[in-house]
């Protein structure tokens, strides 16, 4: 008996790792008909990275694939997978189906409840790790790397990830080849050497990206079968999945991160206790084991009911990814107008542009309505040129950046050109920062990426805190460094410095072919910092 045909694609899915053949959805519905991959498909199947606008090329029952922290739209989509806990009629499961190789909550088995490998040995392993690879997506990898840096004041954490490194590198598996922080693709033993990692350690920092209710990734899940506990950020509704007392939920302490270091301490130096809670079944009895089958069966019917789309109101569709994308093409005009402004010698580093300086300044006066208009269309980016004035934090910290040598081109945008490729040959940037209080501070870094460079590192007083990411287009981004507070003179400075492994590609860019190996990847158009 021949088997019914069934045509789908998949977009929006990340472009470098995914593989759609490997896919849970082909593999599942492979069980029952002959897929075909086809450009002209009876049924979309899009996610949230690569192009995240192209599902709207395809008149076909389209089916959101939530492997983010994102909710579904039904005046988008006709069905949806899932994080959160939602029911609507029969077009939705909550069953999160991204495009990575890490379990998924609801791929566990039974047997994980069995804690029988538990021994009194597992009490003296090192005392905690953090693994992360970006510090700027989402509340939580703003909170994950403040909590860090404070645990540490209690004792050493191991981070050997690209956030907060200080271990060599190779200590843990690269999760990307061939590219850093999702620009290349995922190591396909990337989830078993963590775990491997994981379990030389007590505690592993297990912090979301996001507190969405239901969102529960393998940042919990890997440090629970690696027999870590996990001290655990992100979705607020947990523990009706977890059983809370099998790891450290920061949900519980209503964001004060001094409680849950103080639970950590007590944890750590009380062996019954500590071994007690490593014990526990970490699933409630009453987890749905059989929710992947469950998913398989709700696809089916999809295939089942055929290519018939919903009715969707059109009108009122609100998404973030549209708006980022309109912002993209908004700026991408804006680029173009300054290119135009350069072939009439109006540009950032000549005289029109110091003219134009001038011009805003009288702006600013009470006689500057008119010409502030003006200004503020050609100059809306350019900051920290020559001679500006310190900028004042507060009544003891201030930023100076005339004291930061190059960084004042550096904050004032460059690398079009073959004279500002030449400017950026030594592949690093300064500024110096007057902190005197002691306190440790998040500084925010305003920037845009070179397309051809790779990450650039953000260093102070000559350590690493953070880096800006980089990605494999023009892109601009926000990037929240913690900067531990160190007391020191008011006359004295702490050094920023910013630096960058070189340039991967040729190109021909704003006038210019960039091609030096040693490109300073980011133009900064502002910085901020927040007590």
């Amino acid at each position: 008996m021949s088997r019914e045909t069934v045509k789908i694609k998949f977009t929006g899915f990340d472009p470098a790792s995914f593989r759609p053949e490997d896919h849970w959805v082909t593999k599942t519905l492979r069980k029952r008909y002959d897929v075909v991959l086809s450009d002209d498909p009876d049924f979309l199947f899009y996610s949230v990275w690569g192009d995240p606008l192209d599902f709207w090329n395809y008149n076909c029952v389209r089916v959101f694939c939530a492997g983010e922290a994102v909710s579904p739209n039904f005046n988008e989509c006709d069905y949806a997978f899932g994080f959160e806990p939602i029911v609507y009629n029969d077009r939705y499961m909550p069953y999160p189906v991204g495009d990575v190789n890490s379990p998924g909550i609801y791929d566990l088995d039974p047997s994980v409840q069995d804690r029988s490998q538990v021994e009194p040995e597992m009490f003296d392993r090192k005392f905690c790790n953090f693994i992360y690879s970006q510090d700027w997506m989402g509340m939580g990898a703003f909170l994950r790397k403040a909590f860090c840096l404070r645990l540490m004041e209690y004792k050493h954490v191991d981070c050997p990830g690209h956030v907060l490194n200080n271990m060599p590198k190779g200590a843990i598996t690269s999760r990307w080849t061939g590219g850093a922080n999702g620009q290349g693709t995922i190591t396909r033993t990337w989830s078993d050497d963590k775990l491997f990692f994981l379990r030389k350690y007590k505690f592993t920092i297990a912090f979301e990206n996001s507190p969405l209710s239901g969102v529960t990734t393998e940042k919990l899940m890997h440090p629970v079968l690696a027999y870590s506990v996990p001290i655990y950020w992100g979705n607020p509704d947990v523990d009706k999945l977890f059983n809370p007392k099998a790891f450290v939920n920061c949900m519980e302490y209503d964001g004060d991160f001094d409680a849950v270091i103080e639970r950590i301490k007590e944890l750590d130096n009380d062996r019954d206790q500590y071994l007690d809670m490593l014990s526990q079944p970490p699933l409630r009895p009453d987890f749905d084991f059989n929710r992947k089958k469950k998913a398989e069966e709700f696809l089916f019917r999809i295939i089942e009911r055929g290519n018939k789309p919903f009715a969707k109101d059109t009108i009122h569709i609100s998404s973030y990814y549209r708006v980022k994308a309109q912002l993209d093409e908004a700026r991408g005009e804006l680029d173009k107008t300054e290119q135009a402004l350069r072939q009439y010698g109006i540009a950032y580093d000549n005289d029109s542009w110091d003219f134009m300086c001038k011009l805003r300044r009288f702006a600013d006066s009470k006689w500057g309505y008119l010409p502030k208009k003006a200004a503020g269309l050609l100059s809306r980016r350019g900051k920290g040129k020559n001679g500006s004035a310190p900028r004042q934090l507060n009544d003891t910290s201030y930023i100076d950046f005339s004291e930061g040598g190059n960084c004042n081109e550096f904050l004032s945008e460059g690398w079009y050109g073959q004279e500002e490729r030449s400017r950026w040959s030594g592949a690093s940037a300064k500024l110096k920062v007057v902190v005197t209080d002691g306190r440790n501070r998040i500084m925010k870094i305003h920037y845009r990426t070179h397309p051809g460079a790779k990450d650039t590192a953000v260093l102070y007083n000559g350590e690493r805190v953070g880096a800006l990411p980089h990605f494999w287009a023009d892109y601009y981004g926000t990037a929240a460094i913690v900067l531990p507070g160190i007391c020191v003179n008011k006359s004295g400075f702490q050094e920023i410095t910013f630096e960058t492994d070189g340039a991967t590609t040729s190109r021909r860019y704003y006038g210019g072919d960039v091609t030096d190996t040693r490109v300073l990847g980011v133009m900064v158009s502002e910085i901020e910092f927040e007590d």
